[in-house]
């Protein structure tokens, strides 16, 4: 068997502009048809609807994508209705977001000469203190983020926000200082959600006595005075870890080494404002750290890449701009949901 897609390609919903077929997502992107249609038309976004075509072969491939001349003839006079050797799967929904190369190509080019130097800047401030960078991993981070989430996503978010950021004499600056104002780095919440789910972690029941003040011989004094010796343990490998990174090394590690800070000063400073009975079976856990590192470190790195925050950073920053509607995600009518039965394989005949 193998396999290829179908596109139906909607300029806004119910306006279908044309078809086409292609092995696989990465080639249609590519497609020529596709690319002159942008280019003639700009639009600001395209909806795709990819439905994958499963071709049976009496023999096997020693691969899984049709060629684009395999999918030239089984689709040419548009014979793939009547091609009993064919099945396809649920149609699919993708969605291509456009920006204005006349404003995200120059905002580019001067984000990543102000990150450069910011970059180089640091590094050079680890060289001659260390002190004093360890206390600006936060504004790192943030920096590193807002630059790595414009590159990546730029064409997703109101052109004319950018072109305001555009005018910016240090637009870095601008958008990573409302970030941190806009959105930060919280960790209380997830921290309480994690005290009260601490099976999750590997703790198998519930520990806290009946008895608050003894439990097997152990207060709860005694076991978060244990739980803090433990963090302590904990935090000071990580920091003699750390201590031994170059500066390349330091700044590459940067949301590691904050979000691991943010968690020690956070569980070694503050429990006294999480339920007692939770932070006790939490004490329970192993290595706090590694346990938790894809949950903090991990989803930071993410945000990266994620539509979410930036939006209303974006619109905290300049407020008289309006939004761009999203034409795409309106509530479904009733007649549009699918259904199970929807979702199997169908036959093309």
């Amino acid at each position: 068997m193998i396999i290829f897609n179908k596109y139906s390609v909607y300029s806004a919903p119910n306006k279908l502009e044309f078809e086409f077929y292609s092995p696989n997502w990465d080639t249609a992107q590519n497609d020529e048809k596709l690319l002159n249609f942008i280019k003639e038309h700009k639009p600001r976004s395209l909806m795709f609807k990819e439905q994958t075509l499963h071709y049976f072969l009496v023999r096997e491939p020693d691969r899984v994508y049709a060629t684009p001349k395999e999918i030239e003839e089984l689709t040419e006079g548009n014979n793939i209705i009547n091609n009993p050797f064919i099945t396809a799967d649920t149609p699919m929904q993708r969605y291509g977001f456009y920006g204005d190369p006349e404003v995200i190509d120059p905002l580019l080019v001067k984000l990543g000469e102000e990150h450069g130097a910011y970059i180089e800047s640091m590094t050079e401030l680890y060289n001659q203190d260390k002190n004093v960078f360890m206390e600006r991993l936060g504004e790192i981070v943030a920096y590193d983020l807002c630059f790595n989430n414009i590159v990546t996503c730029a064409n997703f978010y109101t052109q004319d926000y950018l072109r305001e950021l555009l005018k910016e004499e240090n637009l870095l600056k601008v958008i990573s200082n409302a970030y941190l104002s806009k959105v930060g780095f919280p960790i209380e919440e997830k921290l309480l959600e994690d005290f009260k789910a601490a099976t999750i972690y590997g703790v198998t029941s519930e520990l806290f006595p009946a008895n608050p003040d003894t439990y097997e011989g152990q207060s709860v004094e005694d076991r978060i005075s244990a739980f803090h010796k433990s963090l302590d343990s904990l935090y000071k490998y990580c920091v003699g870890q750390w201590n031994g990174y170059t500066a390349d090394e330091a700044v590459h590690n940067a949301l590691q080494i904050f979000t691991y800070g943010q968690l020690y000063n956070e569980l070694k400073n503050n429990l006294g404002n999480y339920p007692i009975k939770d932070v006790y079976n939490f004490a329970e856990v192993g290595n706090v750290f590694e346990l938790l590192d894809v949950r903090y470190v991990g989803e930071r790195m993410l945000d990266q890449y994620s539509t979410a925050n930036f939006p209303k950073v974006l619109q905290s920053l300049y407020p008289h701009i309006e939004p761009e509607e999203d034409i795409w995600h309106t509530p479904k009518e009733e007649s549009e949901e699918i259904s199970d039965e929807d979702q199997a394989p169908q036959m093309l005949m």
